[in-house]
């Protein structure tokens, strides 16, 4: 009879691991009579090891205790669960970092082969089993990091010894994941190899593999009594030996920056001195409206509770006042979130250098290139002596260079305070104008929109339904694809008609589905058919108005009917040369400046274009509401609501038609604060609409809700094969291709794809995540150099030939950005454009290359050195979105698991993040290739759709891929889905079997657990949690 609790708890582990129970588990009584032990001592071991076994009643079997095994799962709250399931909260494996909705579905996963091995490999790693001998056997050591050439082979010796006093019998040696790629030498008997006292066996491990990447595998020596593993770990180079390409493995080891206590600003500060230019005559001028003290106290504080209560007393309030209200509490968050990223860049001991004439000084950013942080001109910094911060000197930034800026301060500063070798401390903050416009738009729009104007165009009637309208109709179309699409001939008449009456009008415009295309025709009929009419027509960035304003040139409307009007800090030579001649600009300030009213409503001026920020700007300067006719929001999805409403609050009259173009299915605004973005800032008011009545009808049907809401649904950029997935996942199945055979069917012929006339590939592959220095952005170098050669392939074609411009290459973090930059520049690939799913968003190549190294968002700078090819850009995922290419590369670069739940908390990264993929995936015409490893992808149930149907259709290449059909898999998609998938996988049970079952799943990464991130990247203040995204690529587009 068992006696303590190590020995009931091991022989309870024996006993499951015999019995092989289902999702019930085992009823007390029955294992305490299998084990021979008295009931109270099993339940006290099993209360003593919440992490390895759970105890609940089971109320189906009258309240009988029930035990289950949940070795190692982190499942500790599920011990206190009074019934059968417990919370989905509550049931988390961290050996495989995945949750689960039900016992059921863990007691599934926890049977499934995939957490067994992985479970058992831990065990074999963390206690030392892996490398120990055993009863005087000694096997020689596997060399660790061997580089081998692709395509070549490679011969590991290996020894076994028998240093003890006794025979043992070697049954076999095998692999646990077999591997094409390696080949033991030579066969054992089937009878196995009596191995005698003091006798040597002889082993040949040949690696020859077919693949790049990391070739990881358990290699078994199963013996009569007992087994001994070896750890395989090669890596498979296709560039070994090249001396042309660059190093770029880490330039030093990782360190994680210290969280540093950022000094308090001084009490007194002298202002610095600003450029001369002409001040805005602002007939409404704005407020302050500066963070309460109260809230920022509470914030320094990081008292979640009270922050949460604050938020709480908005819950259930459905009127438009609450609403804004609790809108002015968000973008208050919003601010001190900022702010605290912001400090992340402050430097200390910083040397000032003369920087030109008029008494300028540069200071040197790290990080400027890369917007991190992003300074603009007309930006302020303060600076301190340093060991001495009695007084703060604000520097005016005057221009913005490549690496440094340079700053003006006070006359008195510069003639009695600054010495050329004085050490200065830096201190960085953020322009305030944008949250001001917004805290103005709703305050307008309290006084306006909610006290008798238009409450509708926030908060529409349910029952709401279109109007007849003007009942005039466009008859002559000036875009031929617009006239023959159904939906988008809709949506201009229902525009034109003024169908929607006081409410907005919507385009939902899925991945190439013309969504501009229609905005823009929309409003070249308005401007014809209704000769009163003006437009204001908006987007969040000024790179979409820029296009806005092209294509509507293009239609054919005169230059004179049109201004574009840009902020002070906007460089000119950002802005498309064949606009400059409707602008602002002022040659003697060499700045753009905002035009005078007299200008803007000049009867001539017909259509105004803007930025969202610039929209709330008009309205200050005095613009009446009602003046636009029309306001045509562009890329709505991209901006939060207080955004769209500084276009829209002030500006629109009772009769102003309002058109919101966008997906909300695709990538939303930007926020850096968690609690605001999770308490509804990161909801655009496209989205917000979109998804409740009445507009909601036409997620079912395109044009369900015509009047109101029209769903373009025929896509003119990629093939029919890759709609398929995100047309099912995101848009129920409705997407048509309707783009040109000449661009989408040209790569079928391709030799990679086999003859399969779908243009998909799946590369599998097992890299390794690295940091270098004290970046805490990811790069696998592994993936870069498989995306570098699937560049060199499609380059080289001589059929359908691609062009370096026809292929783009997405990534999510900034590091992977800049080694596959790095790659591709030294290989004579530069005009591929390398990116980020944001950059790439609203684009198309033929071919694209996307890295789901998706950590930060870079925001791509309108100046770079003129060393850089006039058609590479960096950035993230969010600057990709509305663009496409021919060719499209994604390579997802995580490859260890444990920093999923990073990746989670911080929103990087392609798995867990829907609109994000659905940008990554829809970018391409003609090719997508997808680089990642699949064990880690499947975690993620859009993964795993598009992976399953890869792998249907054969169009897989590189290491083995997973069994995709694991019960570990379908819990995974189950639980993401609220499903209850009880399924398991069977189990031949052993040692062995299980180690055999578990390598399919088996990765690598870096040693040691992914742990915080570094200041520079999250910000400074530990806001308990409430702390968000980091002020990395914080652009303003005003």
């Amino acid at each position: 009879m068992p006696t303590s609790d190590e020995d009931i708890a091991a022989r309870l582990l024996s006993l499951f691991q015999l019995l092989q129970p289902g999702p019930e588990g085992i009823e007390v009584r029955h294992a305490a009579s299998a084990l021979s032990c008295n009931i109270g001592a099993l339940q006290n071991a099993v209360r003593r090891r919440p992490t390895e076994f759970a105890l609940y009643n089971n109320n189906k079997l009258r309240k009988r205790f029930i035990v289950c095994f949940l070795y190692c799962t982190g499942a500790a709250r599920a011990s206190a669960a009074t019934n059968g399931d417990a919370a989905a909260n509550d049931l988390y494996c961290s050996t495989c970092n995945m949750a689960f909705n039900s016992i059921g579905n863990l007691q599934s996963h926890l049977r499934s082969s995939r957490h067994r091995v992985t479970l058992l490999a831990e065990q074999l790693r963390s206690s030392g089993s892996m490398h120990a001998n055993q009863q005087g056997i000694c096997i020689s050591e596997l060399p660790e990091g061997q580089v081998v050439q692709v395509g070549q082979s490679t011969t590991l010796q290996m020894t076994v010894d028998n240093v003890g006093s006794s025979s043992q019998l070697l049954l076999r040696v095998y692999q646990l994941r077999p591997l094409p790629e390696v080949s033991l030498l030579p066969d054992l008997p089937l009878e196995g190899w009596r191995l005698h006292a003091g006798e040597s066996l002889a082993l040949q491990l040949e690696v020859a593999p077919r693949h790049g990447g990391i070739l990881c595998s358990l290699v078994v020596f199963e013996f009569q009594r007992f087994v001994i593993a070896r750890e395989l770990r090669s890596e498979a180079d296709p560039f070994f030996g090249d001396t042309t390409l660059p190093d770029i493995s880490a330039s030093s080891p990782y360190t994680k920056q210290r969280r540093r206590v950022p000094r308090a600003p001084a009490a007194a500060f002298e202002p610095g001195e600003k450029e001369r230019r002409t001040k805005a005559a602002w007939q409404k001028p704005p407020r302050d409206h500066k963070v309460p003290a109260r809230l920022r106290q509470l914030v320094a504080d990081g008292n979640a509770e009270q922050l949460q209560q604050e938020l709480e007393q908005f819950r259930g309030r459905t009127d438009v006042a609450s609403h804004l209200s609790k809108l002015h509490l968000l973008l208050h968050l919003e601010e001190l979130q900022q702010e605290s990223d912001v400090r992340a860049y402050d430097i200390e001991a910083a040397m000032l250098t003369p920087g030109g004439n008029g008494r300028l000084l540069a200071l040197k950013v790290p990080g400027l290139a890369e917007a991190r942080p992003s300074v603009m001109r007309g930006d302020a910094l303060y600076v301190t002596k340093a060991g001495d911060s009695s007084m703060e000197y604000q520097g005016i930034v005057h221009m913005v260079q490549m690496e440094q800026v340079l700053l003006r301060f006070s006359q008195r500063f510069h003639s009695t305070v600054y010495l050329p070798k004085l050490p200065f401390n830096v201190r960085f903050s953020i322009k305030r104008t944008g949250f001001v416009f917004m805290h103005e738009a709703l305050d307008v729009a309290q006084r306006g929109l909610v006290a008798g104007a238009r409450p509708e165009l926030l908060l529409p009637p349910p029952d709401a339904m279109a109007v007849p309208g003007n009942g005039v109709q466009v008859s002559h179309w000036f875009d031929r694809k617009v006239a023959s699409n159904p939906e988008q001939r809709t949506a201009v008449q229902n525009i034109v008609a003024g169908s929607s009456g006081r409410l907005p009008f919507i385009i939902w415009g899925p991945p190439g589905t013309g969504k501009t295309s229609t905005l823009v025709e929309a409003a070249a009929q308005v401007l014809k058919l209704l000769p009163s009419s003006r437009l204001l027509l908006v987007a969040p960035s000024n790179l979409a108005a820029d296009l806005l304003a092209q294509r509507l040139l293009a239609a054919g409307r005169p230059k004179s009917e049109m201004l574009r009007i840009c902020a002070f800090a906007r460089p000119k030579e950002d802005l498309p040369p064949e606009l400059l001649e409707v602008t602002c600009w002022d040659d003697a300030e060499c700045a753009f400046k905002l035009p005078a009213l007299a200008e803007v409503t000049a009867s001539r001026k017909r259509v105004v274009v803007v930025t969202a920020l610039m929209a709330g700007k008009l309205h200050a300067l005095g613009v009446p509401a009602g003046h636009f006719s029309h306001i045509m929001f562009d890329e709505a999805g991209h901006a939060e609501e207080p955004l769209a409403l500084c276009a829209l609050a002030g500006l629109s009259g009772a009769t102003t038609s309002v058109v919101l173009a966008g997906d909300p299915k695709q990538l939303g605004p930007v926020i850096h604060s968690r609690i605001a973005g999770e308490a509804g800032l990161r909801l655009s008011l496209l989205e917000r609409l979109a998804g409740s009545a009445p507009y909601s009808a036409a997620e079912q049907h395109p044009t369900a809700a015509a009047g109101l809401i029209v769903k373009l649904v025929r896509n003119y950029r990629s093939h029919p094969e890759l709609l398929e997935v995100p047309s099912r996942l995101f848009y129920s199945g409705q997407l048509a291709a309707c783009a040109s055979h000449e661009i989408t069917h040209t790569l079928l012929y391709w030799e990679r794809l086999g003859g399969r006339p779908m243009p998909l590939l799946f590369h599998s592959i097992v890299g390794k995540d690295e940091r270098e220095g004290n970046s805490p952005s990811w790069f696998n170098t592994q993936e870069c150099k498989q995306v570098l050669q699937y560049v060199q392939e499609l380059r080289a074609l001589r059929r359908n030939p691609v062009a370096a411009s026809q292929i783009a290459v997405i990534t999510p973090y900034r590091k992977q950005v800049q080694k596959i930059r790095t790659y591709l520049e030294a290989k004579g690939h530069g005009s591929v454009l390398v990116g980020s799913v944001q950059q790439l968003q609203g684009q198309e190549r033929r071919i694209m290359v996307a890295a789901a190294d998706l950590s930060r968002n870079i925001a791509a700078l309108p100046y770079c050195s003129a060393a850089c090819s006039p058609a590479l850009q960096v950035g993230s995922v969010e600057q990709l979105q509305g663009q496409e290419r021919r060719v499209v590369i994604i390579s997802t670069v995580r490859s260890q698991p444990s920093y999923l739940e990073h990746d989670a908390k911080h929103r990087l990264g392609f798995v867990g993040n829907a609109k994000r993929f659905n940008v990554a995936v829809t970018r391409a015409q003609a090719l997508l290739i997808v680089v990642g490893n699949p064990a880690i992808l499947m975690q993620d149930p859009n993964w795993l759709a598009l992976l399953l149907s890869c792998q249907q259709r054969g169009a897989t290449a590189g290491q083995p891929m997973p069994d995709l059909n694991d019960a570990a898999a379908r819990a995974s998609y189950g639980a993401a889905n609220g499903a209850n998938d009880g399924s398991s996988s069977s189990s031949n049970g052993g040692v062995v079997g299980l180690l055999e079952r578990l390598m399919s799943s088996l990765t690598l990464g870096d040693a040691g657990a992914a742990g915080g991130v570094a200041a520079a990247e999250f910000g400074l203040q530990d806001l308990s949690g409430l702390v968000g995204e980091a002020g990395a690529g914080m652009v303003r587009h005003e």
